[in-house]
């Protein structure tokens, strides 16, 4: 039995984009690197809107 053409629909490039981009977002989360990032960026900007 052959699964290379049932699997390869699941296996498109950009299912694999989408599912690294939650991989990564889940990853920043628990080691709450977007606040990190947040509290980097108000730090710069501060109060100024454009």
């Amino acid at each position: 039995m052959e699964f290379k053409p049932f699997l390869h629909a699941f296996f498109s490039p950009i299912l694999l984009l989408f599912l690294g981009g939650f991989v990564l977002a889940r990853a920043m989360h628990v080691y709450e690197v977007e606040e990190l990032i947040a509290n980097t960026i108000l730090r710069h900007v501060g109060k100024r809107v454009m």
